[in-house]
């Protein structure tokens, strides 16, 4: 089963087609994943009122494990869940593969990827919950680390609303230090949606998935500046509230 035809900038790009139907991939690493999660793992999920059921979202959860990415996809339920990746990950065969049948839009982690931000928008303007890790990576401690903005600016070209995600439990089951994963609990908390339109999304989205997971914020001043500022050209030149200038850094 397929998405509708590749438009031209998925062509352009190289990327996967937008996805709105699931593929025959896809079902089967959820058919394998829900009973893994059920019995190992005794995952549970809150919030689900708070997923539309139709309509672009982008998907915005905290990253602690490969544990999570299955988990927020069956979290999501009957929606298909494009997630949002860095492209070294598809190098792997197996990882590759996967990523090319399951409509995952990947982004060059040390360059600001303006056309694949595209793509996720285009993901949702087409029907898809596209899902992103804000902090770019798996943490290295299990707490929130600063959250890059590549992830405002894709909600706001698809004039799409933010689902805020907090996971609990994934860092203790699966650190990033370990090589197999173990046992534990996981639960998966959905917020209220978020307009992205709003001046202060981004800093509600932390707050909220601060408050999902249960942790405090430990960081100083937001994340250095990103594609999202494109709407402020000024903000770029501003300083943090730390004293510190910004450099440019690779959307979540």
């Amino acid at each position: 089963m397929t998405g509708p035809p590749a438009s031209e900038a998925t062509r352009a790009t190289g990327q996967p087609r937008p996805l709105v139907r699931k593929t025959w991939v896809y079902r089967l690493i959820m058919f394998l994943a829900r009973p893994l999660y059920a019995m190992v793992y005794r995952a549970r999920i809150v919030g689900h009122e708070h997923v539309p059921r139709t309509g672009p979202v982008l998907l915005a959860s905290n990253h602690a494990s490969f544990l999570d990415i299955p988990l927020v996809a069956m979290a999501v339920g009957r929606r298909h869940v494009g997630f949002i990746a860095r492209d070294s990950l598809a190098r792997s065969r197996v990882l590759g593969f996967i990523m090319r049948h399951c409509g995952v839009v990947l982004i060059r982690r040390d360059t600001s990827d303006r056309a694949a931000l595209r793509l996720a928008a285009e993901h949702m303007r087409l029907g898809d919950v596209v899902a992103i890790f804000p902090e770019g990576t798996r943490s290295a401690d299990g707490g929130l680390a600063v959250f890059k903005r590549g992830a405002l600016l894709a909600a706001r070209m698809a004039k799409a609303p933010i689902l805020p995600c907090g996971i609990r439990g994934s860092f203790g089951a699966w650190p990033r230090t370990a090589r197999w994963p173990g046992r534990g609990r996981l639960e998966l908390h959905f917020g209220p949606l978020i307009d992205s339109s709003l001046p202060d999304a981004f800093d509600r989205l932390r707050a909220s998935i601060l408050a999902l997971t249960g942790q405090e914020d430990h960081t100083v001043g937001p994340d250095s500046v990103t594609e999202a500022h494109a709407a402020d050209p000024n903000a770029r030149h501003r300083p943090r509230r730390d004293g510190s200038k910004p450099d440019p850094t690779t959307p979540g």
